[in-house]
């Protein structure tokens, strides 16, 4: 087939598998339903499109102590829970929504500032906050966030369901916890009682800060951490008809060689 026969097939071909130009959308692990709310992202009011993006969190199934002062530590953990998990999560990125010391959660995950994504339970329906902005601060979220790594009910660390944060209503270090101290994860100073304590949030609250920035307890108590995936986006869905017109591609241009 001479270079001009070629490329008028290839051109036919293309017209044919692009198909629609409403052609149907998946998500990114294919978890998020995007036919709910009528197709409306509830987020922005509008429908969804190919190349939105959003991002999942979760409060752990399985809890930990606060002792370290490594960042790493906590995103290995919610990394592990959430590669463990059965849904499918272990082909993106994890982290906590946590601070040490010298790493703020909202600068570990990658949620400072304004704008941002939208941020959904595991259950693929709920929407949790907007953007960053109503993610943080005195906003109400829209849900709690009840539901873990494996789509069941997270780990209860007592307190009124608490979890780890060491962050502020803001996600970032609580430096001072009251009678100046410290509330971030990894903290060594000692209150008197001779257990040094970190900061937590409760995971069934939606108002206000509470769910990131609540009590101060002995960081040797076991409690779960929240876990915030990394930026994920919807995309168009390959349709039988492309895969067939692909397929058929190669195939005619075999034969005529």
């Amino acid at each position: 087939m001479n270079t001009t026969k070629k490329l008028t097939l290839l051109v036919a071909v293309a017209a044919f598998v692009a198909g629609p130009a409403s052609a149907a959308l998946t998500s990114q692990l294919g978890i998020l339903d995007l036919t709910a709310n009528g197709g409306i992202n509830p987020a922005t009011g509008f429908a969804w499109e190919a190349g939105d993006t959003y991002r999942f969190i979760f409060a752990s199934s399985t809890g930990r102590d606060a002792t370290s002062s490594d960042i790493a530590d906590y995103n290995t953990f919610i990394q592990n829970a959430a590669n463990a998990s059965g849904l499918g999560l272990s082909s993106v990125t994890w982290k906590a929504l946590a601070s040490t010391e010298t790493v703020a959660a909202n600068a570990n995950t990658g949620t400072a500032g304004v704008g941002g994504e939208s941020f959904w339970l595991l259950n693929g329906t709920s929407l949790v906050a907007d953007d960053y902005a109503d993610l943080y601060g005195s906003v109400t979220h829209s849900n709690v966030i009840n539901v873990s790594e494996t789509g069941g009910t997270p780990f209860d660390g007592g307190d009124f369901t608490s979890v780890w944060t060491g962050s502020d209503g803001a996600g970032n270090i609580k430096t001072n916890a009251g009678g100046g101290n410290p509330g971030f994860l990894g903290n060594t100073v000692d209150p008197g009682d001779g257990i040094p304590k970190a900061h937590t949030g409760l995971w069934n609250f939606t108002s206000g800060r509470h769910w990131i920035d609540r009590f101060q307890v002995d960081l040797t108590d076991e409690k779960g951490i929240y876990g915030v995936s990394e930026v994920l986006t919807v995309v168009p869905e390959p349709s039988t008809t492309a895969l067939l017109g692909l397929g058929g591609l190669a195939l005619i241009l075999r034969r005529r060689k």
